[in-house]
């Protein structure tokens, strides 16, 4: 899904039929001052971007926004420049999005059935997932664990435990 330009959450990927919707959410967002998105890329640890390139690899869309924004970058609009953030090969969303949604999820953790002192145990998460559990202690950890290292994670899991795979 996230290798086809169907799947990818980027500007000029909206059919005819949803440009209401999307005029709606644009102009919600401005109705509320939202932020701009460098404010958002700062917030979460990502360095602002100077340049529309900085934004999207794509010299056209780069252009755009330069006509769009009159050459300032710090007025981007926070939903525009999330749409307008390349992303690698393989993934729906760019950076900013990426670390918004990995920080709801994992401040949300805390509040987490699985931390009850009747649930949050070895037996719950099995030998491999209490090690990854104890070890693990930054939000970059997982990310590079879960996102970068799957295939890794997946055969250090297995090696030496039987598997029933069916």
């Amino acid at each position: 899904f996230s290798t086809q330009r169907a799947g990818k959450m980027v500007l000029g990927n909206t059919p005819r039929y949803l440009a209401p919707v999307k005029q709606d959410t644009v102009a919600l967002m401005r109705a509320s001052k939202l932020q701009p998105y460098n404010k958002y890329r700062e917030r979460f640890g990502l360095k602002p971007a100077k340049e529309f390139s900085d934004i999207t690899t794509d010299a056209d869309m780069a252009a755009r926004l330069s006509e769009l924004y009159g050459k300032k970058i710090d007025d981007v609009e926070w939903y525009i420049g999330m749409c307008a953030e390349s992303h690698d090969r393989g993934m729906i969303m760019g950076d900013l999005m990426f670390y918004m949604v990995a920080h709801d999820a994992f401040t949300h953790a805390l509040t987490n059935p699985l931390l009850s002192n009747q649930i949050f145990k070895s037996t719950t998460f099995g030998r491999v997932g209490w090690k990854y559990v104890q070890e693990i202690k930054t939000l970059k950890q997982v990310i590079d664990l879960v996102v970068i290292g799957p295939s890794a994670v997946c055969e250090f899991a297995f090696q030496g435990e039987h598997v029933d795979r069916a």
